[in-house]
């Protein structure tokens, strides 16, 4: 009950919340969804981040999460990234590149 009244299923009420915010493809699942995908880009644990969509075993949360960290595969990325080691003459990098930085730059649009 709030203010007196039933309250409506949650899926229910947020999808007229959504519609009357023109929102088009808001549901908790959605929802749920992205507070993981913004915690594996914060560099949570996959240990941590399983405990909010309730994952039973971390290794579902790894399994879908994992590749929305920064941390993910920046090593093999940057052994393929020929190019961009030929471009800055070898030079080391700060920090390795993400898979889409390096996608950008073989299409050439980093430039």
């Amino acid at each position: 009950m709030w203010a007196g009244e039933p309250v409506l299923p949650l899926k229910k009420g947020m999808g007229t919340a959504a519609r009357n915010a023109g929102l088009a493809g808001v549901s908790p699942h959605v929802l749920r969804h992205t507070a993981a995908v913004r915690m594996a880009e914060g560099r949570v644990s996959m240990d941590e981040i399983a405990q909010y969509p309730g994952h039973e075993d971390s290794r579902i949360t790894t399994k879908v999460y994992a590749r929305f960290s920064p941390d993910y595969l920046p090593k093999a990325a940057n052994v393929l990234d020929l190019g961009c080691m030929r471009r800055n003459q070898g030079e080391l990098r700060k920090r390795p590149l993400s898979p889409w930085e390096i996608w950008w730059a073989r299409l050439g649009l980093n430039q």
